[in-house]
């Protein structure tokens, strides 16, 4: 019975259980989303965005499913012997539709042209217009990287626990020692074997995620900066905001004076990384107000980009840092000249209020200046001086007035969240926020993961459908829709790195179901005396995930490819059919 809410679902008529299947499964949809967003807010803080990526990401990714397994084998032993149907039914059902159905529209949705067996992304377009056709099944395309084979190799390893339980049952069965008592103690020790199995792949995989993390930092930094462009749009953050631990990691400080005199790092791979990042956030941004295409912007699309990107810059500013950057006078800046001024934009702003904050007086040096900040009062704030020499770099340090009424037209398109903090300020507040959020999901999942085991069950009671099939199909929708809708989002990028995104993330998720999830099911067997009676459900889950590596094994993948994953998916549950009601395996 449900932990919470207490609702006996045998009492409810057929609209009541539709009503509280849609509600639980809307409430654990949401507090998947919410699991996701705040993993992927920790992007956004570059000290955490390695073991973020590496380890927090599948793990708290397969939460919901893990909780369901947990749920569905507590309760009295009778009823969670019959109930473990649901979670089995949800680990199968989420691991292959993982696989399969995001996998496909993944492909669907990042497909270039495929030119002499390989995916042309350099091609303009990447997409030549032309009829869907039979043809175009094996000329349009994806090329991913080579972490999506040594993911799929990953899975394959992990996957090696269910054989471990699975022997000592086939074994059994044909002794004859069928019932539950029987094969319960039978399976016992198996199944400690199993789960020590499944720990050591869980900690295996995600060191080994942490050890390759330095390999694959363009896929990790590729997602963040995904993210960060995201949030720009959706006015929740400031470019300055998003960069803060990274420009301040390139920057040290020193304070010989009681002055908080700024240098910068040597290191230029330090300095070679935030202009990279820059380009890649700042480029789609650029592009959308270059509207003639002429690789340059005008003084008024300069003003406009800056405050696309979140920074609140007056007219007269934007006047006096264009000026600065169209040395040649040509009334227009290009790409690279605009990165540049951003760069050094970035630094100043870090200099005067996200690498020093608090609440009292601070003292800034700039390059021949200083610039004294109270934050306690306005007026002072709008009188600070910046130098004729530096006006990019004094425009963060400055929030003078021009124009009051120009002001108030720029104000309203300002984002309103928290844009208006200093980035020290907005890092602290994604911290906050995602660890917020990571909570709120969590406890969601762990409180309504229970009642929905008993509504799965119900549905399955009622229809007559074995409560397997029910959580098979139902179950992924609630747990993990947003993880197909990132697959897909990711893969319209069109490029190698954002399908290898894609496709890495449906593989790591089904590492953490053969790890994180199998290994509940593994103590339940064993400390319960549950018995494990899946012998056909588990060999649909090692077939599908055979049949997926040999396709993620490939180097460009089709859309028969992807036409071919999609099948898998039904196949597996004709599989589990035919092999329950044919063959004769429980």
């Amino acid at each position: 019975m449900a932990l919470f809410p207490d609702i006996e679902v045998s009492s409810l008529t057929n609209s009541g259980l539709l009503w509280l299947f849609l509600t639980f499964g809307y409430t654990l949809f949401q507090s998947s989303n919410l699991i996701s967003e705040g993993s992927d807010l920790l992007l956004l803080v570059p000290a955490y965005a390695g073991i973020v990526g590496s380890c927090v990401l599948p793990v708290l990714g397969a939460v919901p499913d893990a909780a369901i397994m947990l749920f569905s084998g507590l309760g009295k032993l009778e009823e969670a012997q019959t109930q473990l149907a649901v979670g089995v039914g949800a680990l199968s059902g989420s691991t292959i539709m993982l696989l399969t159905i995001p996998w496909a529209i993944a492909t669907v949705g990042g497909r270039v042209d495929v030119v002499d067996g390989v995916a042309n992304y350099r091609g303009r377009p990447k997409l030549t217009p032309k009829p869907t056709n039979l043809r175009s099944l094996s000329t349009q395309g994806t090329g991913p990287g080579p972490q999506v084979r040594t993911g799929a190799k990953a899975m394959l390893l992990t996957a090696g626990s269910y054989v471990i339980i699975q022997y000592p049952c086939v074994v059994l069965e044909r002794r004859g020692e069928t019932s539950d008592a029987l094969l319960a103690r039978g399976e016992k020790w198996f199944a400690l074997v199993g789960l020590v199995s499944c720990a050591v792949g869980f900690l295996g995989y995600l060191a080994f995620q942490v050890y390759t993390s330095g390999t694959e930092a363009d896929l990790k930094r590729f997602r963040a900066d995904e993210l960060i462009k995201r949030k720009l749009k959706g006015g929740t953050i400031t470019l300055a905001g998003a960069m803060a631990e990274m420009v301040a990691r390139e920057m040290h400080s020193k304070d010989p004076a009681g002055y908080a005199a700024i240098s910068f790092s040597e290191d230029e791979r330090e300095r070679n990384k935030v202009r990279a990042r820059l380009e890649n956030i700042v480029r789609p941004f650029f592009k959308s107000l270059d509207q003639d295409n002429s690789g340059s912007i005008d003084e008024k699309e300069a003003g406009a980009l800056l405050l696309a990107l979140g920074e609140n810059v007056t007219p007269g500013r934007v006047r006096d840092l264009f000026v600065e950057l169209d040395a040649n006078e040509s009334g227009g800046i290009d790409f690279d000249e605009f990165v540049q001024g951003l760069e050094k934009y970035l630094r100043t702003t870090h200099r005067a209020g996200g690498g020093l904050g608090g609440d009292d007086a601070q003292d800034v040096q700039d390059d021949d200046q200083r610039v004294v900040v109270d934050s306690d009062d306005d007026d002072a704030k709008k009188q600070q001086q910046r130098s004729s020499s530096s006006s990019f770099g004094g425009t963060a340090a400055a929030a003078g007035e021009d124009s009051a009424a120009a002001d108030e037209e720029e104000e309203d398109e300002i984002p309103q969240d928290i844009s208006h903090l200093s980035p020290a300020q907005q890092q602290r507040v994604i911290k906050r926020r995602a660890l917020i959020k990571l909570t709120l999901g969590t406890v969601l999942v762990l409180v309504f993961s229970d009642p929905m085991v008993d509504v799965l069950s119900e549905i399955g009671a009622r229809t007559g459908v074995p409560p397997f099939y029910v959580s098979f199909v139902l179950a992924p929708l609630a747990s993990n829709a947003s993880e197909l809708l990132a697959a897909f989002f990711y893969s319209l990028k069109k490029t190698s790195k954002a399908i290898t995104v894609s496709y890495t993330a449906l593989e790591g998720a089904a590492c953490m179901n053969n790890t994180l999830a199998l290994a509940i099911f593994m103590g339940l067997v064993f400390f319960r005396g549950i018995a494990w009676q899946y012998t056909a459900e588990t060999i649909s889950i090692l077939l599908i995930e055979v049949l997926v590596a040999l396709v993620a094994f490939k180097r460009t993948q089709t859309l028969n490819d992807a036409a071919l994953v999609l099948a898998f998916y039904p196949l597996s549950i004709a599989v589990v059919v035919f092999l329950e009601n044919v063959v004769g395996l429980d």
